[in-house]
């Protein structure tokens, strides 16, 4: 079977995720392309048809920020969507991997939602619990990636072990089902406005920063800008705390 991932992952945990679904999917055999959106250009409506037309799963990966997905995935799926319409003929099935810190209020429900002007069926839906990547103490850097404790690695595999094989089977593979959502979209409604708005507090310490540029060159939405001898986050903020976490310096804050 062919299956195509489109991910954006703030701070590497849902890319590690996502590297490793590849890896057990290329175990057993399947064909599998890994797209990060956050990179994908101008070809990104050749990328989309080609793989509404030729593969069998189509996922989309990303983290929760506040119970919500991140607005570069929800443009990214709107895009999906419209050029979806385009092939009625195809037959591929989508599923979706979420990862989150403390509860998952996002949940199926929700999710599917993104996708209802589509034809093609959500097939599937897993969430993993990572690690948060904001800790409360300033100079504590976030365990992330490939770094995660190796019992939410083992943990994490299960669940793709499990994902693969209900797919290989023909079953649908729905996770995260349960009253945790009641809660989990309350504090979603609580903290949306929070997030979007995140890029007010963020601050970078000129006494300590270097001025290497890293946080600039690596926001994965261009929302960081130096100017006049400052830096300025832009509304467009992901709140993914990327330039938090790789700061050498430990210069920023939120």
């Amino acid at each position: 079977m062919k299956f195509v991932i489109y991910y954006f992952s703030g701070t590497g945990n849902t890319q590690w995720v996502a590297e490793n679904i590849e890896k057990k999917l290329k175990e057993n055999k399947h064909d599998i392309i890994l797209y990060p959106i956050e990179k994908m250009r101008e070809d990104v409506s050749d990328i989309l048809q080609d793989s509404i037309e030729t593969s069998d799963y189509i996922g989309f990966a990303y983290p929760l920020y506040g119970a919500n997905i991140p607005r570069i995935m929800r443009n990214f799926i709107q895009e999906f969507v419209k050029t979806s319409s385009a092939y009625p003929d195809s037959n591929a099935k989508l599923f979706l991997v979420n990862t989150y810190a403390y509860v998952n209020g996002h949940g199926i429900f929700k999710a599917k939602k993104y996708f209802k002007e589509c034809h093609l069926r959500v097939h599937g839906y897993v969430n993993f619990r990572m690690t948060n990547s904001a800790p409360s103490k300033k100079k504590d850097r976030a365990i992330l990636g490939e770094n995660l404790p190796s019992d939410m690695k083992k943990k994490a595999i299960v669940k793709i072990e499990n994902m693969i094989r209900s797919f290989e089977d023909g079953r649908r593979h729905i996770q995260g089902i349960g009253p945790h959502l009641i809660m989990g979209r309350l504090i979603g409604r609580i903290l949306r406005d929070e997030i979007t708005s995140n890029y007010k507090n963020m601050h970078v310490n000129m006494e300590t920063c270097s001025k290497c540029m890293k946080c600039v060159r690596e926001c994965p939405v261009g929302s960081l800008v130096y100017k006049d001898e400052q830096f300025i986050y832009l509304e467009t903020c992901e709140a993914c705390m990327r330039c938090y976490n790789r700061c050498s310096k430990h210069a920023i804050s939120n």
